[in-house]
This record gives structure tokens, sequence and C-alpha cells, in this order.
């Protein structure tokens, strides 16, 4: 079964109701044709699985900068429309990403940057950094960003969601490698996760 197969089953495994292309995931409603990948993935090596408890991940199979005395940089954006119940408006609460890096040389370098987008509202960007470190070898890329009740953008009550997020992976120097991929973090499926939360419209 290839990816875009697993894709289509996690969807509909997890859904009790779907109408018009659209499925219900919570609270939230997914155009399941329109989940696209952008940039460097693809549905042949990216899927998202809607989770039960209103969260979703982004795994990748191929999701990889590596360095080798040029500057090397990936880029992949997953976007999807969805419609909000009336009375109700939500926002990202948490993010994070799972991987690995490994620089092996004085020189190198290596970023991982999360940024989304919630109904035209760009969320601020969850940035890792990892620098040559001779006692490091291959190291956890763990990024997790908390939003605030401050900081959390809600959208107008009762508008329809366009959703998008950018993942950039970034390696600069001699020898050095990021990836995010479904095979990082020990005992962890995902590469990269979203939760949202929600509240009634006042």
């Amino acid at each position: 079964m290839n990816l875009k197969s697993i894709l289509a089953s996690s969807i509909l495994l997890t859904s009790a109701t779907s109408f018009a292309g659209y499925v219900k995931h919570g609270n939230l409603n997914v155009d399941q044709d329109s989940v696209r990948f952008v940039g460097d993935c693809s549905d042949a090596d990216s899927f998202v699985s809607f989770n039960d408890d209103g969260s979703f991940d982004l795994v990748f199979t191929n999701l990889e900068a590596v360095a080798l005395g040029s500057p090397a940089r990936k880029t992949c954006m997953l976007k999807f429309n969805a419609k909000v119940p009336s009375g109700l408006t939500l926002a990202v609460s948490k993010v994070g990403i799972a991987g690995t890096s490994e620089i092996n040389s004085e020189d190198g370098s290596a970023s991982a940057t999360l940024r989304h987008t919630l109904a035209g509202t760009v969320g601020d960007a969850t940035i890792a950094e990892y620098k040559y470190d001779p006692s490091a070898g291959l190291r956890d890329v763990v990024l997790e960003k908390k939003f605030s009740v401050l900081s959390k953008s809600y959208i107008p009550c009762g508008k329809d969601v366009n959703f998008k997020t950018t993942i950039s992976l970034s390696a600069k120097g001699q020898d050095a490698d990021i990836v995010i991929t479904e095979a990082a973090q020990k005992g962890k499926t995902y590469s990269v996760r979203y939760y949202w939360t929600w509240k009634h419209c006042s």
C-alpha cells in the first residue's frame, strides 16, 4: 500500500461523518480533496493523519537537507480547507517537530523552521538550530511550542478555514545533515504535530 492509500484509509477510518468531500475530525470538517503537499515533498513521500484528540500529524519519509560544502535547503508546505461549526472558533495551541541532525565539521550548522497560516493569520515561526559539537554526533531535533492564551490567534467566528504550514530545513558547511522523518524520535510515529484549541464565540 502506498502513502497516498494510507492517507485515504487513515482519513476514512478516523471519520464518523462525511459529506460532499468533507470528513469530520472532532469539531473540524476537513475537505479531503483539498489536502495538498507543495515544494520538496509530495503525497508520494508525505501524508497527513487526523487524530481523534483533535491533533493531526504530518509524516515524511524523505524530507532531508544535506550540505557537502554548499548550503542545502528543503521546504515542504501542507495546505487544506475546512469548515468550522457555527458558534465555535479555533486557534493553534501547540506545534512540534521530531527529527535528527548530524554535523561532523566545525563550519557545519543546521536549522529547522515551522510556520503556519490559519485563516490568513500567520503564526510565530518555531525554530531549532544546531551547530558542530564534537561530542554530540547524531542528535534529536526536538522542537515544540505551546501558545499562551495571549498569543493564540483565533479565527473570526463561523469563518471557514484555509490552513497551511511550511516546514523548512537548512544545512551549511561540510558534512551537515538534518532530516524530518517518521523513523526519528524513538517510540514516536510522527514528524510534525499540530493541536487545535476551541472556544465558543462570545
